[in-house]
């Protein structure tokens, strides 16, 4: 399975666009037979069921997810290098041994329909 990382709070564009980038990305790799876990896609509708719950509770979980998974993928998106989020993902992958892929998220993206606007 592969864990995607993904901006969310330092999105430039917000919290639904980081969403619907995460879901794009994810949609994008399924198609292509890939197993994937983002906990963005998935975990972005929970809020308003669970609550705002803050970082170190996503955070709590997210990690689980990444401890079973056979890598990591990080896409590059604006301010991703800013993420307090994706440094904690990269460091856990990297202690566990998980490898880490970086991409830029843009081609497929732009694929998905997404638009060009993002800054």
């Amino acid at each position: 399975m592969i864990y995607l990382a993904s901006v969310y709070t330092s999105h430039p564009r917000g919290l639904e666009v980081a969403y619907q980038e995460a879901c794009l990305l994810t949609a994008a790799f399924m198609r292509r037979g890939m197993p994937v876990f983002s906990p963005i896609a998935y975990g972005h509708p929970l809020v308003s069921q669970i609550g705002n719950t803050g970082h170190d509770f996503w955070m709590r979980l997210d990690l689980q997810f990444l401890d079973v998974a056979t890598a990591l993928w990080v896409a590059m998106q604006p301010k991703w290098d800013v993420s307090r989020g994706i440094a904690m993902e990269i460091e856990h992958a990297k202690r566990r041994g998980i490898p880490v892929m970086h991409f830029a998220p843009d081609p497929i993206l732009r694929d998905e329909g997404a638009t060009d606007e993002r800054t």
